[in-house]
């Protein structure tokens, strides 16, 4: 049975390979790569302007992999610490307390 922690905190994990913009003062239209990752290369192409708005068109390159899920398990407390939690447990000093986290 896997026991699951609190979320990591966040980290991105994607990669900006390339990435180019042009602009004539009105219509703006550029270009960015990311790698993913599941090993895909995401590809964004925009244009704004002010009469469309801005408009963008993505594409993915490549196949995706399925990453790994990684499930970090805590490592039990010490005997006497357990048996601390047990006897508090018992004598009702932690009636709210979840016995099976540590046994």
């Amino acid at each position: 049975m896997a026991t699951y922690g609190p979320p990591p905190p966040f980290q991105s994990s994607l990669v900006l390979h390339s990435r180019s913009e042009a602009s004539d003062g009105r219509l703006v239209e550029g270009e960015y790569r990311t790698l993913l990752p599941d090993g895909r290369t995401q590809i964004v192409r925009y244009r704004s302007a002010p009469d469309t708005g801005f408009v963008a068109e993505v594409e993915y390159l490549g196949e995706a992999k399925p990453v790994p899920a990684v499930v970090k398990r805590h490592p039990r407390p010490p005997r006497r610490i357990r048996k601390t939690l047990l006897n508090a447990i018992r004598w009702g000093k932690m009636a709210n307390f979840d016995r099976n986290c540590f046994f």
